[in-house]
């Protein structure tokens, strides 16, 4: 659909493959969870909510769209459109995942790092589709966080987005990979951001530290594709000290939930008794409303 009305592009055949038992498949093993090609994102929130292992992963799901949209959408399209700001890429690298590809002729799998190419480029051959995903299970030593950053919460594009996988012992961050979305063309992982082997618990050092190892690699400038390159190294950063004040709050802070109490008031005047139907609801009702998709074609 984004295609169609972003692109102008049109397709002379559309097929639907939301029927294929294999693409809908759901298995759990000791070492990954497998998702089929055709696993919508609400059912990825419903299977992913209980372990909070992935709450980084869920939190994330939830900011996609609306409901109607996750109900039908999948994480296959967010992942081979090679953007480099799919919500759903930096968490599947720190991951490590790995994608099941199949042709008439073969089936092969890619790790998720080898896939991407270039600027909505992948390694998939003519004839190749992605049928699956590897998610492998994060031992207990392990944290996923997540960040996205646009203009408003939910349902718009990201201006950054960052996925760390930590490994903690004895409370201490020993390692993070870092993945960050919206600074390149691509998508950038980084293996071991940060490594300690001292026994550093500063906050500042730590994040100093997968700063400079982030812009070592990268230079953003006002040619950033977006622009906002100043904007998007304080999203970075912002994001990297986010993750380590979440980690500590977790560790440290048990947070019971408070009840929320909420009034609606009205003014005195104001004659609730009845609705007052929108012109839009009245146009939409009888078929008189027009959308962009029916305005012509220049």
């Amino acid at each position: 659909g984004i295609e169609m009305k972003a692109r102008h592009l049109r397709f002379s055949e559309i097929l639907f493959l939301g029927d294929i038992e294999e693409l809908n498949s759901v298995n759990i093993d000791d070492d990954h969870v497998t998702l089929g090609a055709g696993v919508s994102l609400k059912s990825m929130i419903d299977l992913f909510s209980p372990k909070k292992e992935y709450t980084g992963l869920v939190e994330m799901l939830r900011l996609f769209a609306g409901s109607q949209i996750r109900n039908v959408s999948t994480w296959v399209g967010n992942v081979v459109t090679a953007s480099p700001i799919s919500d759903l890429l930096p968490i599947f690298m720190v991951l490590n995942c790995t994608l099941k590809v199949q042709s008439n002729a073969s089936e092969r799998t890619i790790s998720i790092h080898n896939f991407i190419t270039g600027y909505r480029k992948t390694s998939l051959m003519p004839g190749e589709i992605v049928t699956a995903i590897m998610i492998p299970r994060l031992d207990d030593n392990s944290r996923l966080f997540a960040y996205k950053q646009s203009k408003r919460k939910y349902d718009d594009i990201t201006i950054v987005n960052m996925a760390f996988k930590t490994t903690v012992v004895n409370e201490m961050i020993k390692s993070v990979d870092v993945a960050v979305g919206g600074i390149a063309p691509t998508t950038l992982f980084f293996k071991g951001c940060f490594r300690d082997t001292i026994g550093i618990c500063d906050a500042e050092v730590v994040a100093e530290s997968i700063e400079a190892v982030i812009f070592d690699k990268i230079s953003l400038d006002n040619s950033t594709p977006g622009g906002m390159a100043e904007y998007r190294k304080v999203l970075v950063a912002s994001m990297i000290l986010q993750m380590l004040h979440e980690k500590k709050k977790k560790d440290t802070i048990s947070i019971e939930p408070t009840e929320i109490l909420s009034k609606q008031v009205y003014p005195s005047n104001l004659d609730i008794s009845s609705s007052k139907p929108h012109l839009s609801g009245l146009k939409h009702t009888t078929g008189e409303a027009i959308y962009t998709d029916d305005l012509p074609k220049f």
